[in-house]
């Protein structure tokens, strides 16, 4: 399965799925807290479990994160949808 990664357009996470498991694999990407809500196979909104998301078992995490250390501050992307 394919799922956008936030990074540029056409950019997408990988979700592998088989006899290995579950992989996910990132490529550079940029987290916000809408994509919980827009990626419901990874993080299904079942109500009768909780309030909040819960999130689905990855067995093995490809994250790509060149720049995690917290010297590096990014701008919020603005997305073109509110405009």
């Amino acid at each position: 399965m394919l799922f956008d990664s936030n990074h540029c357009p056409g950019s997408v996470m990988f979700l592998f799925e088989g006899y290995m498991g579950k992989i996910l694999h990132t490529g550079d990407m940029r987290w916000n807290n809408w994509m919980m809500d827009d990626m419901l196979y990874i993080f299904p909104q079942d109500k009768r479990i909780s309030e909040e998301n819960c999130s689905i078992i990855i067995d093995e995490l490809y994250y790509d994160n060149t720049y995690c250390d917290p010297i590096f501050k990014f701008p919020q992307r603005v997305s073109n949808l509110l405009i």
